[in-house]
């Protein structure tokens, strides 16, 4: 298991000196600055049906995946979500919680309470509590056209702990993401993160290559969902066809990628590096006064 824990410095507006660097795991807990904006992150990559996992400590993983979509759903994609009707949202949970999704992942109890869920275009994007003995989040992509009695599952994963990394809840002005789920599809591509916020972020927008992507703040999480790789002559998503190290270059760990804390009182924390990593102690996580 690879253990990793990734984290932000910025302050008000701007990402912070050095918050795009490796952090020396020795430096003096009382060296670091005190005010905190941080990101936590589980990694799971689909490379043409084997799944790839960098997990942080103590987390244990399963994404499963279904690729065999009829619906163009890339193509119906937008930057901006949407609500999901009480009907089309009680299908996607049905599907979601079916016998070969939710019910396949390691939890004591496969739990169909939402945290989040969001539509675009043809897509409901759905993020679950855990609900079991160790705690974690389900998330669940399905194919559900508005109004449609019948959904089908693109992506569905887990992420949780094992027990041995302590419950950490996002201060204020915090993103702690729990999961990053990509997957080969036969319209293309997609990815899906989220995880929690804290009480004073009002939204929150992923930059993505040339994409600008708003997620849905709802109940303490953060959820979104976005087409990734780049287009060909006729608009359609091109497909790596070989290897891990391509799909994990594909889904974005070297895309620039970075987000916007947009918090209640009206200040964005701007231009955020998705990416920045740290090794050390998942309980110590600060940034720039």
């Amino acid at each position: 298991m690879n253990l990793e824990m990734y984290r932000h410095n910025a302050d008000a507006g701007q990402t912070a000196p050095g918050s795009n660097e490796l952090l020396d795991a020795e430096t003096p807990l009382d060296a670091l600055p005190t005010r905190r904006q941080m990101i936590r992150r589980r990694v799971f990559w689909a490379v043409g049906g084997i799944v790839a996992a960098a997990v942080l400590v103590g987390i244990a993983a399963v994404v499963i995946l279904r690729n065999d979509s009829v619906v163009e759903i890339n193509a119906q994609w937008t930057a901006e979500p949407s609500a999901v009707s009480d009907a089309d949202l009680a299908v996607a949970v049905a599907t979601c919680s079916g016998e070969e999704s939710l019910s396949q992942v390691p939890m004591t109890v496969a739990s169909t309470r939402v945290l989040a869920s969001e539509r675009r275009g043809n897509a409901v994007a759905i993020l679950f509590d855990g609900n079991n003995e160790v705690g974690g989040y389900g998330s669940c992509l399905v194919a559900l056209v508005p109004g449609s009695k019948t959904s089908e599952v693109l992506l569905n994963g887990w992420s949780g702990r094992d027990g041995t990394a302590p419950e950490y809840t996002p201060e204020p002005d915090e993103l702690l993401s729990e999961a990053m789920f990509g997957s080969e599809g036969p319209d293309g591509p997609n990815a899906m993160t989220g995880g929690g916020v804290g009480a004073n972020v009002a939204g929150v927008t992923l930059y993505v290559g040339d994409l600008a992507v708003t997620a849905t703040v709802a109940n303490g999480n953060y959820l979104l969902w976005w087409p990734q790789g780049e287009l060909d002559e006729n608009g359609n998503y091109l497909v790596p066809d070989t290897g891990a190290e391509e799909y994990e270059e594909f889904f974005g760990t070297e895309q620039d990628m970075t987000y916007d804390l947009h918090l209640k009182d009206g200040t964005t924390l701007a231009g955020l590096d998705f990416w920045a990593i740290d090794d050390d102690d998942p309980g110590v996580l600060a940034t720039a006064e």
